[in-house]
């Protein structure tokens, strides 16, 4: 790989699938107490659950290719950030419209010890989103802060 080419932390990849667990039991657990319902019964929440079952090996399935397609290329004019399994998206930054970059770190990034990079433009300024976002290796000592 050329060196100026970077891929995730692998704590990215820890980080996804957290966040499939979290959704599960935050979002789909307490429907187990409609067990307790009068009509539905627990035949339901057994359903249920299996129905969910399926979208939690599907995205444990996904991760880990997901989380290999993604890298960030420094070029010699932009910034490249390549990403996708199905849909293969490669976003193209140059260096001459970027007015700004933030590390974004949520509670689990800073569990982890990472961020995400994001690269703003003059073109994107009136937007809340960010030309590009490098998730999963940053943190505020790699950018040259504190």
């Amino acid at each position: 790989m050329d060196a100026n080419v970077f891929v995730p932390s692998d704590r990215l990849k820890i980080k996804y699938y957290l966040w499939v667990w979290i959704t599960f039991v935050v979002f789909i657990l307490p429907f187990v107490l409609l067990g307790f319902a009068s009509g539905l019964g627990w035949g339901f929440v057994a359903f249920f659950l299996f129905a969910n079952a399926i979208w939690i090996v599907i995205a444990h399935l996904l991760i880990a290719p997901y989380y290999r397609s993604i890298s960030y290329e420094l070029g010699e004019e932009d910034i490249i950030v390549r990403k996708g399994i199905i849909t293969k998206t490669e976003t193209m930054v140059p260096y001459r419209m970027v007015t700004n970059v933030s590390v974004k770190r949520g509670p689990m990034d800073r569990l982890l010890g990472m961020g995400t990079l994001e690269v703003h433009t003059a073109g994107y300024s009136q937007q809340a989103k960010a030309e590009a976002d490098l998730p999963g290796r940053w943190s505020m000592r790699w950018c040259g802060s504190v």
